[in-house]
């Protein structure tokens, strides 16, 4: 089981718990890339501004690492005869080790504000109480009998999550755009031979990513330069063994060669598939989950 959480489910949740925000908040320091998403969220409805720690680190004062065109700070009423110090508010969008948190507060150690962290989803029951938090997910899927049903993806880092390498990838709708009907040879050949990126996943450790697609195996060597061009390391390269268009068609479903690749090798965890008719068949033959770029969901 895989939890896969949205754009949407991010927006939903800021929205439903800001109230766990004080509402004293002076400045959103979000931590890069990740935590700029909600950041922004939370500072355009507080109306204040933002920045990231190492803008922060970089300029050495809050004043001066402000980004874009938020609102400026209020200047404080001295209480005592003290001015009271700038309260920030630095987030993250989620905690698993904590070892974003931990370098982001190691960062701030030498700076006189009252920092507030904050992160909107929690992977880690044991998040430390200095820490607000808007939604746990540590316990999502346990009743599950897969390995990896505690294992969440986010939309914002699908293409670049540890688990790439375990994910079996359609080819076009996916990492390219859909090409012209295969029926017109021409057109097709020269769109496959220079197809235009969709997303293109990036696995930082340097892993190989897999691929099953309908495309005639024929088109191996035009389909494996073309996803090399795009800085792709390719492990399997699964494609469909027929003569041409019409033998493969009357031969086996789209759905169904995938879904059977799927079902019969362990090692992939999810596939992700452009069409959702086809993705829901894959999920039923498979019994694994599968992403619909189409609807945005996984079928578990």
């Amino acid at each position: 089981m895989i939890n896969y959480i949205t754009y949407s489910d991010l927006a939903k949740d800021v929205r439903e718990n800001i109230w766990k925000i004080p509402h004293d908040i002076d400045v959103v320091l979000s931590i890069p890339r990740s935590g700029l998403i909600p950041g922004i969220m939370i500072a355009e409805y507080f109306n204040i501004p933002i920045t990231t720690v190492d803008n922060l680190v970089k300029t050495g004062n809050i004043e001066d690492s402000l980004l874009g065109n938020g609102r400026r700070l209020i200047c404080k009423k001295e209480i005592n005869g003290e001015k009271p110090k700038k309260k920030i508010l630095v987030v993250d969008d989620t905690f698993y080790s904590g070892a974003g948190m931990k370098e982001a507060q190691e960062k701030l150690k030498n700076f006189d504000y009252d920092f507030v962290y904050l992160v909107v989803y929690t992977e880690n029951p044991k998040i430390p109480k200095n820490i607000i938090y808007f939604r746990d997910i540590s316990l999502y899927g346990a009743l599950s009998s897969f390995v990896f049903a505690k294992v969440s993806i986010f939309e914002w880092n699908l293409f670049h999550h540890g688990m790439l390498s375990e994910i079996l990838y359609d080819i076009d709708g996916v990492i390219f755009n859909d090409p012209p009907d295969e029926r017109n040879e021409e057109a097709y050949l020269n769109y496959i031979k220079n197809p235009i990126p969709k997303f293109i996943p990036q696995d930082l450790s340097n892993k190989c990513l897999n691929f099953a697609t309908y495309r005639l195996n024929k088109y191996r060597d035009i389909t494996y330069n073309s996803l090399q061009n795009v800085g792709i390391k390719i492990g399997h390269l699964y494609m469909f063994n027929a003569e041409n268009y019409n033998q493969r068609n009357i031969t086996q479903a789209p759905y169904i060669y995938k879904g059977i690749i799927f079902k019969e090798h362990e090692e992939y965890k999810l596939f992700v598939e452009s069409d959702d008719y086809q993705a829901q068949f894959i999920h039923n033959i498979s019994g694994k989950p599968v992403l619909s770029i189409e609807k945005n969901i996984v079928y578990n």
